[in-house]
């Protein structure tokens, strides 16, 4: 769950960093998006499935994950209530989907930066 929000993070940065050489230490994915390129880079099309897949990925990652015990990032989902109408090992499943949602922002990225 880290590493795809990493990816995310590095994406944007990556994005924003087109525009400016300032870095900033924070790690909110929402702002770093509106910040980005990116965003501008979007047909009308793709803004709908952009933003849902950074919303399944902003609601599940935070940089302090990183060091948190199964155990823990359990009881963060839970508070979250991240865990519920899902069956079987929530965890799992919210690895699952921010995986998916961090790897379609990365390829989406990916196109638009050797459209460049």
């Amino acid at each position: 769950m880290y590493a795809g929000g990493l990816a995310v993070e590095c994406l944007m940065r990556a994005f924003v960093g087109l525009q400016t050489l300032e870095f900033d230490q924070k790690h909110d994915l929402r702002r770093l998006f509106n910040a980005s390129s990116f965003k501008d880079m979007l047909l009308e099309s793709e803004i709908v499935e952009v933003q849902g897949s950074l919303d399944r990925v902003v609601t599940r990652w935070r940089n302090s994950i990183r060091f948190l015990s199964e155990r823990t990032m359990r009881r963060v989902l839970k508070n979250e209530g991240l865990d519920r109408r899902i069956k079987g090992d929530f965890l799992k499943e919210n690895c699952r989907i921010l995986v998916v949602a961090a790897g379609f922002l990365v390829d989406k990225g990916r196109q638009k930066w050797k459209s460049l």
